[in-house]
């Protein structure tokens, strides 16, 4: 009898603790699993909100800058302006000029074409050439010359390549040629001017004093608001000679 009690005690523990693991096994340990995953889902929307909250301080400083970026913005404009806009660049020009009392005597602007970087000059003084895009190397096939009527060994002569139309790109440039006499006062404003004689001995003190005009007029040229890249200065017998680029840019290539 006691052996039975005791194999019935031992398989009422068994069950018990079979229960027992089964129940933690069953229930408990998936609990303990999503409790997991919660807290790692936490951690991470944390970590998120951290994030979003350091670009809504850095928008909001941003914000509060706005206005400096408008003001910038606004500059930038005036330098390069969506349309070629001349008349802003001659007057710039005139101003140069009547800055160093020289006459202008004639503005060239060429037709706009497409903006080209320049070469730069590295930390070295090299002049480094400025990257180009590749261009398209596939060649067109030649069509093959073929013979006239009945093969009279006469060949028909070859079509002659079509040369495609260059398309502007948004970024565009004018090439501006400006000739001033020195020699000359200013003339603008109804102003008629007296005319200096011209003399062909220069001495030294009046080509420094006209050296410091041009580079004067250079300067102004360079001061804006208008951007102007200038490209070469020849100066002969009084006259100075300025090549320059205006720059503008469009909403779209015409």
């Amino acid at each position: 009898m006691n052996a039975s009690k005791q194999l019935v005690n031992l398989a009422g523990t068994l069950v018990v603790v079979i229960l027992l693991v089964a129940g933690v096994v069953l229930v408990a340990l998936p609990f303990y699993s999503e409790s997991l995953a919660i807290d790692s889902q936490k951690r991470t929307v944390a970590q998120s909100n951290s994030t979003y909250e350091q670009q809504i301080a850095r928008l909001s400083a941003a914000e509060e800058d706005i206005a400096a970026v408008d003001e910038d913005l606004a500059t930038l404009r005036t330098e390069i302006a969506s349309s070629p806009r001349l008349d802003e660049v001659h007057s710039l020009i005139a101003r140069s000029a009547a800055r160093v009392d020289a006459r202008v005597e004639s503005i060239a602007a060429e037709p706009a074409e497409s903006w080209l970087a320049r070469d730069v000059i590295d930390e070295e003084g090299v002049a480094v050439a400025a990257e180009e895009e590749p261009a398209d190397t596939a060649a067109s096939p030649t069509p093959a010359a073929t013979d006239g009527d009945g093969g009279d060994g006469e060949s028909a002569p070859a079509a002659e390549p079509e040369t495609p139309a260059t398309e502007l790109t948004p970024q565009q440039q004018v090439l501006l040629t400006i000739t001033l006499d020195m020699t000359l006062p200013f003339l603008g404003g109804g102003d008629e001017g007296t005319d200096v004689e011209d003399s062909t001995d220069i001495d030294e003190e009046t080509l420094t004093s006209t050296a410091k005009r041009v580079s004067a007029f250079v300067d102004g040229l360079r001061a804006g608001p208008r951007l102007v890249s200038i490209i070469d200065v020849n100066f002969a017998d009084g006259k100075v000679v300025v090549s320059a680029l205006a720059f503008f840019q469009t909403e779209d290539a015409s």
